[in-house]
């Protein structure tokens, strides 16, 4: 394996996630009637279950509070001083281009396709703006996905299967009680997880440093 490969890894999986998402996003404005009947079925068949079940939703508000973009506004900011106290200057402002990177792209994205949310007769939740892409499940997921990027390298390897599955757990709940809580279409979730695991990656790719061979043993001379 090359010293470059996981940098050409994270630019070809942010290249085929990017293309998902613009497939996505092409069938949300075309509102392609497929994509529409099975939002709108989703979400109305969950609403159905959900609705009768108080205990079930203050869990899922719990959950989605937790992905405010409020709570990345505070956690991300504080990573990145935390590494520059380490002086760990690169990584600091590797977690600051992605932060602000990806804010901005969702931010974007919004205004571009202005797309209604859900319109329930008896909403669960109220939520104002534009609903593609989700903001709390894609900010969830860029916080997520910087931390993992920061903490994985340094978390001792029996643990680092646990960091990432409670990190993908995290992003995967957030998006959900979005849908549970009718306040997006599945899409729009699922465009959130897609547009901010592209970005992460991509700036995974372009900031990642080759790692330099190191030959041991003395140099073989080059002549007599």
């Amino acid at each position: 394996m090359t010293a470059t490969s996981p940098r050409r890894s994270a630019a070809v999986a942010s290249g085929v996630l990017a293309l998902v998402l613009v497939a996505l996003t092409t069938g949300v404005v075309a509102n392609w009637q497929p994509l529409v009947a099975t939002d709108l079925a989703v979400v109305g068949r969950v609403h159905e279950v959900v609705a009768g079940r108080p205990g079930l939703v203050a869990a899922a508000r719990v959950v989605t509070h937790a992905g405010a973009p409020v709570t990345w506004w505070v956690v991300l900011p504080l990573a990145a001083l935390v590494l520059l106290a380490l002086r760990e200057r690169a990584t600091a402002l590797l977690v600051a281009v992605a932060a602000a990177g990806g804010g901005l792209l969702h931010v974007t994205v919004k205004e571009l396709v202005g797309r209604a949310r859900p319109d329930l007769a008896d909403p669960l939740l109220q939520a104002a703006g534009h609903a593609f892409p989700s903001g709390h499940t894609g900010g969830t997921t860029l916080g997520v996905g910087i931390l993992l990027v920061v903490l994985l390298p340094r978390a001792p390897r029996p643990w680092r299967p646990v960091v990432l599955a409670a990190g993908v757990l995290l992003a995967v709940a957030v998006g959900a009680t979005r849908v549970v809580l009718g306040v997006h279409w599945p899409s729009d979730v699922v465009a959130g997880w897609l547009l901010s695991s592209a970005w992460v990656l991509a700036v995974l790719a372009a900031g990642a440093r080759p790692v330099r061979r190191r030959h041991q043993g003395a140099p073989t001379p080059s002549g007599p």
